[in-house]
């Protein structure tokens, strides 16, 4: 059996060699889901976004369903992020504005009082995993 330690050692390099070779963010985040999957890490949906200095947009953002075979890449307003800051119990604001990990075990019941967890809870997923990407004192 792999050790915690070695599969995030792993992780990391993928991330860090194969990653670089994708040609959009879109494919990174299938390919990487692909990966995570064959590290018998079920990923069934992910989602990945990132805060922009632009005049024009907040953000950017890539989800994608294993289940639909799907993936959505979009750009985040400001207002639309404003939105966001104002939804207290979100999954999204808690790791903004903490800059802490989520992570629910969603067959157990305990949804934090977010919505969002409970629509995930009632869709039949059983785990939520929610991590910031720190880069210096930010979070990205």
């Amino acid at each position: 059996m792999t050790s915690e330690p070695d599969i995030r050692n792993q992780i990391v390099e993928w991330v860090l060699v194969e990653g670089t070779k994708h040609p959009s963010i879109g494919s990174f985040v299938i390919q990487y889901c692909d990966y995570l999957n064959r590290l018998d890490l079920a990923v069934d949906r992910i989602f990945v976004g990132t805060l922009v200095v632009n005049p024009q947009a907040a953000g950017c953002a890539v989800s994608f369903s294993r289940e639909q075979n799907k993936l959505n890449e979009f750009i985040v307003s400001h207002e639309q992020f404003e939105q966001l800051r104002e939804r207290k119990q979100d999954p999204m604001q808690f790791i903004l504005s903490c800059g802490q990990e989520i992570s629910v075990d969603l067959e157990a019941g305990d949804c934090l009082g977010m919505a969002d967890l409970e629509g995930l809870k009632e869709a039949g997923y059983t785990e939520f995993l929610g991590l910031p990407l720190m880069v210096g004192q930010d979070i990205l």
